[in-house]
């Protein structure tokens, strides 16, 4: 059996709320039980992955762990906000170390600040409480035939998504603590899986997407079986939008894709509204910045980070208002925290980048980690090989 490992981004992590999301101590696997190599591809890298060696970086093999200067980031903006939403000041100021957080100490200090104040927890010690329980047993609650590729909750928790490569997307009540399925969506235009998922603001509708020219959006609940195609008009064949996003308003959807462009979908005009080419290679990841839908986000296979301005952006001469280079391997995921100001990025070189925007990389070291990332990738597989010194260290 293979355990679907989603990316890092999706295994919980609310950093929009500075802690851990965790509902109940047990951790739940989906577990893919056949698994069928007939694509080429695929049935290639399974091999090889079986029979070569681990490559692991010179400092690996010395037993010698990187260290990361994070004196800058202590003094940021962002390290004071999220060790106060996450209660790590409070626990300072109960006299406890981050290692040693008692729960009956922050009951007890609720006792006696709640009978004054007439409320109970704050949200920043509810997530000191949880942060002292971690899963301890594993439980087993969905089986697949084939490979699971997405797999991700809802924004308040309640529903779980998953998507195989059998074309169907499955969803999970989890509201407490089910894990029942309650709705089989049989994906249409699949050309090998369904590549993104994603819900809407509201959680009625989810979007996914697949080697076609069409996104399509679904109902989220069973009553409702609204199931239509949403076409992209792109240039070309061989297709992909390797991501996509509802804006804040449910009005738009962003894609991201494998020509190097970004698309905005109008969900009022039911048409495609604007189509900009962004990147020299796959785009993999794309996020609104904020609420207002007025800053978009892009991360490509070229290693960088753009930041385009809608105010400003027009298809005949797209240029962004400014890029991030620091990776030294094409991007996977970019996560905004939602405050306009910060996000972080995850990349092929296997580490996380946490980026503000009001800092922009200068147009040289753009240049200078594009033709680092462009030759360093024909020379290792980061789906089974550990990343090269060289991408971890020149582009830090």
């Amino acid at each position: 059996s293979a355990i679907a490992n989603a990316p890092v981004c999706q295994l919980g992590w609310h950093w929009k709320l500075g802690m851990f999301r965790r509902r109940s101590s047990v951790t739940r696997y989906l577990l893919s039980e056949t698994v069928d190599f007939s694509d080429d591809a695929d049935s290639d890298f399974e091999n090889t992955a079986r029979t070569r060696q681990r490559v692991f970086p010179a400092s690996a093999e010395k037993g010698k762990m990187r260290t990361v200067d994070t004196s800058r980031l202590k003094t940021s903006d962002i390290c004071h906000d999220v060790t106060l939403t996450s209660g790590q000041k409070r626990v300072c100021r109960l006299g406890m170390s981050s290692c040693n957080r008692n729960s009956v100490a922050l009951l007890q200090s609720r006792q006696v600040v709640g009978s004054q104040s007439g409320g109970g927890l704050s949200s920043s010690s509810k997530a000191v409480v949880a942060s002292c329980y971690l899963p301890n047993c594993v439980e087993t609650v969905a089986r697949f035939g084939s490979r699971v590729f997405v797999g991700i909750f809802s924004q308040d928790g309640s529903v779980f998504l998953s998507s195989c490569q059998d074309h169907h997307i499955r969803l999970f009540d989890t509201t407490n603590g089910k894990f029942q399925c309650f709705k089989d969506i049989n994906a249409m235009e699949v050309g090998w899986s369904v590549v993104d998922v994603s819900y809407s603001p509201d959680q009625n509708y989810l979007i996914y997407s697949s080697w076609c020219d069409c996104i399509h959006l679904c109902a989220v609940h069973k009553e409702n079986s609204v199931h239509i195609p949403l076409n992209l008009r792109p240039n070309g064949h061989s297709f992909c939008p390797f991501s996509v996003r509802f804006s804040q308003d449910n009005a738009e959807i962003l894609a991201g894709a494998s020509d190097g462009c970004l698309y905005i979908y109008d969900r009022h005009r039911d048409d495609r509204t604007l189509r900009v080419c962004g990147h020299g290679e796959h785009i993999n990841s794309v996020a609104f910045a904020d609420d207002s839908s007025k800053l978009l986000i892009s991360a490509a296979d070229d290693g960088i980070v753009s930041v385009w301005d809608r105010r400003t952006l027009s298809e005949e001469d797209p240029c962004p208002v400014g890029q991030f280079a620091g990776h030294g391997a094409g991007m996977t995921f970019v996560d905004p925290k939602g405050d306009g100001r910060h996000l972080i990025t995850n990349s092929k070189d296997q580490s996380i980048k946490l980026w503000d925007i009001r800092c922009f990389s200068s147009k040289e070291a753009v240049m200078r980690a594009i033709r680092l990332v462009a030759a360093e990738s024909m020379r290792w597989d980061y789906r089974w090989q550990e990343a090269p010194d060289k991408c971890q260290s020149d582009n830090r």
